[in-house]
């Protein structure tokens, strides 16, 4: 198997990160130590939950809009997603929050 090492600025924090590719399948894979950034699944900082949506997500509701439809309509509707998915998600947290403080009292008395 020959790979392909080489450093490229890390699009989290600036910082050096490497990026290999396997020359035989040309996937690429970039790793970043500062950060911990991930190419392969787009992990920033692992101390914080994001949330992505993309012209595939709207394609899935709306399968006959072509692909730029769906960027016109994401483009479209972003703030108010971005805005509503935030007052949703504190609701979402407070629940998960509430059944972790459980679990962790039953194991405590266990």
């Amino acid at each position: 198997m020959s790979t392909s090492i080489d450093e490229i600025s890390c699009p989290n924090c600036g910082e050096t990160a490497q990026r290999q590719q396997d020359n035989t399948t040309c996937e690429v894979y970039s790793y970043c130590s500062s950060c911990g950034w991930d190419s392969e699944t787009g992990i920033k900082d692992p101390r914080k939950v994001t949330i992505e949506w993309c012209e595939g997500d709207v394609q899935t509701l709306r399968p006959d809009y072509s692909d730029e439809e769906c960027q016109e309509a994401l483009d479209s509707i972003g703030k108010h997603l971005r805005d509503r998915s935030i007052e949703k998600g504190w609701e979402i947290m407070e629940f998960l929050l509430d059944d972790y403080d459980r679990e962790k009292e039953q194991d405590e008395s266990v």
